[in-house]
């Protein structure tokens, strides 16, 4: 990788050169000769110049922003930074950060796109389930106050009508949903071992809360076969 971005022999002037999208590369045998063609609909959506930094959160929102031609858009994106982290074509941590910065914005993004947990859900599933990322980082993300204003967390756990759980412990949910949309046979269980869902979706940290909490939220939202 140069200094001023991602390779040529990866990249482009306005996306990803046709050698690596063909034989060499996210080809037919990976994704299926119709996903292909709106993998190439989906990178040729901009003509932004490359920085390798910022290829995670530019797929990141292309996807979020996809017009409805390009189906499967989300996934798709998922499944094209899978890739890319596994290729060495950019970083796990640069693909996080594009993650944070999308999610640090959570209530923010909802107002001009009112399905962004879902739609973010989609794309995040497709990397969680490859375990190109862990969920670890989620939590941190959404709890991230700098840039709301009086000091609240991105994604609030205060219960509501519409969310009974609060909206994180809903967008949770709508996460599990879509990392079984992704793969249906994937271990949610082993995918979600070592989070706190009462204290870091629902922000109860009473010992004797906690369990009874989880247990609402997972029967809530029918898991109880998975969870």
């Amino acid at each position: 990788m140069g200094s001023s971005g991602i390779n040529a022999e990866y990249m482009g002037s306005s996306g990803i050169n046709a050698e690596y999208m063909g034989s060499s590369g996210i080809n037919a045998e990976y994704m299926g000769e119709e996903a292909m063609k709106n993998v190439r609909k989906l990178m040729g959506a901009s003509t932004k110049g490359w920085d390798q930094k910022e290829v995670g959160p530019w797929i990141i929102d292309i996807a979020l922003n996809a017009e409805t031609k390009i189906t499967r858009a989300r996934p798709l994106a998922g499944g094209l930074l899978v890739k890319f982290i596994a290729e060495g074509v950019i970083l796990e941590e640069e693909v996080q950060g594009g993650f944070h910065e999308m999610l640090t914005f959570f209530e923010d993004m909802m107002i001009d796109i009112p399905k962004f947990p879902v739609y973010i859900a989609e794309i995040l599933a497709e990397v969680f389930v490859a375990k190109s990322l862990g969920l670890g980082f989620l939590a941190k993300s959404l709890s991230d106050s700098e840039f709301t204003v009086g000091d609240v967390p991105a994604c609030k756990t205060t219960p509501t009508e519409k969310h009974p759980f609060g909206l994180r412990a809903s967008f949770l949910a709508d996460l599990v949903n879509a990392m079984l949309e992704a793969d249906e046979d994937a271990d949610i269980g082993e995918l979600l071992t070592g989070i706190d869902i009462a204290a870091d979706y629902m922000g109860i940290t009473d010992a004797e809360q906690k369990p009874q909490k989880e247990a609402e939220w997972i029967q809530n939202y029918d898991f109880g076969d998975i969870l």
